[in-house]
């Protein structure tokens, strides 16, 4: 493992007793957070980022004109204000002054443009950001290369930023808070290196290797100096070793699989350090017909979906952790609803499979189950195969695949079934019905198509804040679950290890809060 690099502050002072105080973690300043992720970061850059859980580490970087808190609300960041017109087409949004980023250059209204528009330029290949920017008037233009600037944004004045949206959509404010909105200076080339991420957020990455990313804290950062003098992140994907290097005191946090939770909490020292957050994230399993033909028939893939018994994978197989879920849209996001789940019925499959033409499992081609390779084998997914054969008689397996691999295969819509997660964007239904439901979006794994549903969902989106709007998700939602193109499973909570020491930590359903205000004791 690659020693850990840190810059040293005014060199005057290192040689004084007044020099930082070291702790017994590889010679690191005692204000060090060290965290440990089960995963290497695949991309630097928010514009083409995709994986939700790297988000809690870009926004301690990048920061959007919005957030979103703790408590799951929107709230102002780069703009201190903002106002809407009374057709709800255009947004003019006032910017925090004064504001620096880790480079030392303003941040103006030229830099709001240009993120924007390069997100959307084809070049970038951003996979989310046409999506989440595709209410601004001239978007379509920008991502087919017909045009390299956006025709409804426009800066006002160094510190203001008008935007014109094609129709009124009363998701825009929560969507500009996702990270994929971020902003980085205007004219910034794809971000490849520690040396390009330069943000307006509470740290600065210094270096960047295979087995981590190590950041010093921005000094300058407008919401106030950070508690912490470094954070160090370490890409350890084994959860054995991460605990361990829990145990030793290597590490102040890191994240805790489901299936560990019960051995956690019959270790004492480490149940007392668990903590376990609800998140607005949904995992699920996910048909594609394109790949694999079989499952065309609804037939099939509701046989498939009978088969699940998600409360045993919530219980036995996840440690108790997840919630089993009967919807896409979690609790905590406005739209959700209480609904009993769907228990597993076999004979009912059984029967479904035989209609189709597969008594038995008799001709049914084999069938494989992708999912990240973050670990050798999922346990959820290997319970899903073994009910599979055991009650249908088909032959079925999984596969973990590296992520970078897995991100391709899916968006190239070639993995016949895909056990995966939604991570929630932002509190609004239409991030995860829209989504992951319409018919062409970047999220539609399952290449599902539904003129009934798109309507239902192009209603929804347009329609004001209020009741109507989310009983027609709702109703969109049950329309094409019935239809199968994916089975919900489970409704997530983070499980984390947290050292007594780390103090500050903000966690909500939409994932860490900024690190500006977390400390550390010696």
């Amino acid at each position: 493992m690659a020693a850990r690099r840190f810059i040293c502050f005014g060199l005057c002072l290192a040689a004084t007793a007044c020099g930082p105080k070291f702790s017994a973690k590889s010679g690191s300043p005692a204000d060090t957070l060290t965290w440990a992720i089960p995963f290497e970061l695949t991309t630097l850059d928010p514009a083409t980022a995709t994986e939700g859980r790297a988000f809690d580490v870009l926004r301690q970087v990048y920061e959007g004109l919005l957030a979103i808190d703790e408590r799951g609300q929107v709230v102002p960041a780069l703009a201190d204000r903002w106002e809407i017109s009374d057709d709800g087409r255009t947004y003019l949004f006032h910017l925090h002054p004064r504001v620096r980023f880790g480079d030392g250059r303003p941040f103006t209204s030229a830099d709001v443009v240009g993120s924007y528009e390069r997100a959307c330029l084809p070049e970038m290949r951003s996979p989310l950001a046409p999506d989440y920017l595709k209410d601004i008037v001239g978007v379509d233009e920008v991502v087919k290369g017909a045009a390299r600037h956006l025709a409804g944004l426009r800066a006002v004045d160094p510190l203001t930023v008008e935007i014109k949206l094609r129709e009124p959509r009363p998701s825009f404010l929560s969507r500009l808070a996702y990270p994929v909105c971020a902003i980085v200076p205007a004219g910034s080339p794809e971000i490849r290196d520690a040396a390009q991420m330069i943000g307006t957020g509470p740290f600065i990455p210094v270096s960047r290797t295979t087995t981590g990313l190590e950041m010093k804290a921005n000094l300058a950062y407008w919401g106030g100096t950070p508690k912490l003098s470094h954070l160090s992140i370490r890409f350890v994907p084994d959860s054995g070793t991460r605990l361990n290097l829990f145990r030793t005191g290597e590490v102040d946090l890191t994240s805790v699989p489901s299936g560990d939770v019960p051995g956690v909490r019959r270790e004492p020292s480490l149940a007392k350090a668990l903590v376990v957050t609800p998140r607005a994230d949904v995992s699920y399993l996910q048909f594609n017909a394109i790949s694999e033909p079989v499952l065309k028939d609804p037939r099939v893939r509701r046989a498939l979906a009978l088969c699940i018994d998600r409360k045993r994978i919530a219980t036995d197989i996840s440690g108790g952790v997840p919630i089993p879920a009967a919807t896409l849209i979690p609790p905590g996001v406005p739209g959700h609803e209480e609904a009993d789940v769907p228990p597993a019925d076999p004979a009912a499959a059984r029967r479904l499979l035989a209609e189709a033409g597969y008594p038995g499992g008799k001709r049914f081609p084999p069938i494989q189950i992708a999912y990240q390779d973050t670990q050798r084998e999922n346990p959820a997914v290997e319970a899903i195969v073994t009910m599979w054969r055991k009650e249908l008689g088909i032959e079925a397996t999984g596969r973990g695949i590296p992520a970078p691999a897995l991100r391709e295969a899916n968006l190239a819509r070639r993995l016949p079934c895909f056990f995966t997660a939604w991570v929630g964007d932002y509190p609004d239904p239409d991030d995860f019905a829209s989504m992951l439901l319409r018919t062409g979006s970047s999220a539609n794994g399952s290449s599902y198509s539904n003129p009934r549903v798109d309507q239902m969902l192009d209603a929804a989106d347009r329609m004001p804040l209020g009741p109507a709007r989310l009983e027609r998700y709702r109703a969109a939602e049950t329309a094409a679950l019935a239809d199968a193109p994916i089975v919900p499973l489970l409704f997530l909570r983070d499980a984390e290890l947290v050292s007594g020491r780390v103090q500050g930590l903000k966690h909500g359903a939409f994932g860490h809060s900024s690190f500006s205000t977390v400390s550390v004791r010696p």
